[in-house]
């Protein structure tokens, strides 16, 4: 999602259509956004780091 500030940001989005009485959809959805860039730039790091690992353990065997 584009920020306000013109960078990306990862986002973990969740919803939920909301049930009237009845039990039948009253049009509204409920929801969230969750800003989860950290984590997931953490992410992306560690498969950098495992490729590296793989390539210099090949080189050595």
């Amino acid at each position: 999602m584009l920020h306000t500030d013109g960078h990306w940001v990862v986002i973990l989005s969740r919803a939920r259509a909301v049930r009237d009485d009845q039990d039948e959809l009253t049009g509204m959805i409920i929801g969230s956004h969750l800003d989860i860039t950290g984590a997931q730039e953490i992410s992306d790091n560690f498969t950098i780091m495992q490729k590296e690992f793989e390539k210099i353990k090949r080189q050595v065997i």
